[in-house]
C-alpha cells in the first residue's frame, strides 16, 4: 500500500508546488501581458519535472512540514543558538537531626494518688452528663459534640493517677475507649498542675494524638504562665471577660528543646486505655509538693483561654444539661477535666478546685439543725475487704476491722463548701437535715469503691454505704 501511495502523493506534492509559485506571481492588470511570470512557472516546472525518482521518494518519506511564520523563524533561530553552560552543582537534601536522650521516661510505679471522674458513658444515649460539671466552678464534663451532642468514648475521663521518681512525674489518664479503629486516640490529653497552691494553675503539660509505640517527646508540648493570670481575678470562678493571655510562654515542644528529656507520652498498650504524661521534675520547677487535674481535648486546645470559664460565657460554652436553657453544648465542647488532688501535702485550708477536703478540727458530728417540723436521714456504712476488689461487698467478701476517718461535707462532691463533721473508726454514721453531702475517707491504701460519694438525701431517707478496700493475696 505504501508504494502505491509514493507515486500519488508525488504527483500532489508537485502540483501544490506548482499551484503555490503560481500564486505567488499572479499578474496584476498592469503586467498582465508580462510573459516574465509565464517563463517564470515554466522554469519551475521543468525543475521539479526534472527530479529524480528517488528525490521524489525522498520528499514523499519526509514529515510534511509547515513554512513558518516570520515570527516562529526570528524564535526558531534564536533557539539555535547556543545554550551558555550553567555551572553544575550538587543539591544537598537536609536530613532530620536525631534527638539524643540523657535518659527516658520509665515506668509508673507506686501511685501516690488517684480519683475517679464522672462517667458519661451511662448518659450517652441521652446525649447527657450524669453530673460532674459546673461552668462556675471551671469543672467540665463534656466528652459530646457540639449542637448535636455525640459521645466521644476518648475524651471521657474514668480515673486518674500520680506516681514518682527521682526523675519525674508520672500523670496516667484512663479514658473509656476509643472513636477509632486500633485503638488509636485522636485528641489532646493534659495534666494541670498548681504549684504554689494559690488555685491557679501554673503549668500545663499536653500530649497530642498519643500512641502504642512507646515513649516519645514528638507529640508532646509543655507550658507556664509567666504572669500569673490564669483563672483570673478569682481562680476556678468564672468571670467570662478576662483580659488574662493564660499560659503564654512555650517551655517544651520540637522548636523548643532545651532539654530535650524534659517531656514524654505516649498512649499505654493493654486492655485499659491509657494515657502517660512523664514529666521531668525539673520542667516544672521541681516542686515538691502540688495541686495537680487532668485534661481532655477532642483537639489542640487554645492554651490562652485558661480558665475557659474567664474567656467564654455560659451561653457561648452550653451546657451539657437538658435542663438547662444553654443545652446544647456550644463552643466549649469535647472537653473533660476533673476537679485537683493534692501531691505530697495533706491541706489545711480550701484551695479553689481542689478535689480533697481540709482535715475538719471536729472529731464527732454535730447535732443536726433540721427544723422540728422536717424528718433528719441517716448516711452510714462500714469498710469491708473487697476479696475481687469490684467496688461492691459480695457474699464472700468480709469487714475490715481497722480505723480509718470519715468525713461528710455540705454540699455536692469537687465544690468548696465546709465540713458537717467527722468519725473515726472501720463504720460511720451522720444524722444529717436533708440536702446534698458528699462523703470522703482519708486513707492511703487502695480503695474498690469509687470515692469520694456523693449523697441527696431526703427527709426521713437513710442510706447505708460500703466501702471496699483492694484486697491482696499473699
Amino acid at each position: 500500500m505504501k508504494k502505491l501511495l509514493k507515486p500519488w502523493l508525488s504527483a500532489v506534492a508537485i502540483i501544490v508546488i506548482v499551484f503555490t509559485l503560481q500564486g505567488c506571481n499572479v499578474p496584476t492588470p498592469e503586467q498582465a501581458d508580462d510573459p516574465i511570470p509565464e517563463l517564470q512557472t515554466a522554469v519551475a516546472m521543468e525543475f521539479y519535472l526534472g527530479l529524480t525518482q528517488t528525490a521524489i521518494a525522498e520528499v514523499v518519506e519526509a514529515p510534511v512540514v509547515e513554512e513558518p511564520s516570520e515570527a516562529e523563524a526570528t524564535v526558531e533561530q534564536a533557539s539555535e543558538e547556543p545554550t551558555p553552560e550553567l555551572p553544575t552543582a550538587t543539591m544537598e537534601i537536609p536530613t532530620a537531626t536525631a534527638i539524643v536522650h540523657a535518659m527516658n521516661a520509665g515506668e509508673p510505679g507506686w501511685v501516690h494518688r488517684w480519683f475517679y471522674d464522672s462517667d458519661s458513658s451511662s448518659m450517652a444515649q441521652q446525649k447527657k452528663a450524669p453530673g460532674g460539671d459546673d461552668y462556675y466552678k471551671n469543672l467540665f464534663e463534656r466528652p459530646f459534640t457540639e449542637n448535636d451532642m455525640l459521645y466521644h468514648p476518648d475524651i471521657d475521663i474514668q480515673k486518674s493517677e500520680i506516681s514518682s521518681d527521682p526523675n519525674f512525674f508520672y500523670f496516667s489518664i484512663y479514658l473509656e475507649g476509643t472513636n477509632l479503629e486500633g485503638n488509636n486516640l485522636p485528641g489532646t490529653y493534659g495534666a494541670e498542675i498548681d504549684s504554689d497552691l494559690d488555685g491557679r494553675g501554673d503549668y500545663l503539660f499536653l500530649c497530642s494524638e498519643p500512641d502504642q509505640a512507646g515513649w516519645a517527646v514528638e507529640k508532646a508540648s509543655a507550658y507556664k504562665d509567666s504572669n500569673n493570670d490564669v483563672g483570673g481575678y478569682a481562680p476556678s470562678s468564672a468571670e467570662s471577660s478576662s483580659s488574662g493571655n493564660g499560659y503564654d510562654q512555650v517551655i517544651f515542644s520540637l522548636e523548643n528543646l532545651s532539654d530535650p528529656d524534659g517531656l514524654w507520652c505516649r498512649q499505654r498498650t493493654g486492655g485499659d486505655i491509657i494515657v502517660d504524661i512523664a514529666v521531668k521534675r525539673s520542667l516544672a520547677g521541681s516542686p515538691g509538693r502540688f495541686l495537680w487535674g487532668t485534661w481532655a481535648f477532642g483537639s489542640m486546645p487554645d492554651v490562652g483561654l485558661f480558665e475557659h470559664n474567664d474567656h467564654l460565657s455560659e451561653a457561648e460554652a452550653g451546657s451539657p444539661y437538658p435542663a438547662s436553657s444553654k443545652y446544647p453544648l456550644k463552643t466549649l465542647n469535647l472537653t473533660d477535666s476533673t476537679c485537683r488532688e493534692t501531691f505530697m501535702f495533706d491541706p489545711t485550708t480550701d484551695i479553689p478546685g481542689m478535689c480533697t477536703r481540709p482535715k475538719p478540727t471536729a472529731t464527732t458530728p454535730p447535732q443536726p439543725t433540721t427544723p422540728p417540723n422536717i424528718t433528719p436521714g441517716t448516711i452510714s456504712g462500714r469498710i469491708f475487704w473487697d476479696y475481687n476488689n469490684n467496688g461492691v461487698r459480695d457474699p464472700v467478701d468480709i469487714d475490715y476491722d481497722a480505723p480509718r476517718v470519715f468525713t461528710l461535707w455540705n454540699g455536692p462532691c469537687g465544690i468548696g463548701s465546709t465540713a458537717f463533721g467527722s468519725v473515726t473508726g472501720s463504720s460511720f454514721s451522720f444524722t444529717v437535715p436533708p440536702g446534698t453531702y458528699c462523703l470522703g475517707i482519708n486513707s492511703t491504701e487502695y480503695i474498690s469503691t469509687p470515692m469520694p460519694i456523693q449523697f441527696n438525701v431526703s427527709p426521713g431517707q437513710n442510706i447505708f454505704q460500703n466501702i471496699g478496700f483492694y484486697y491482696y493475696l499473699g
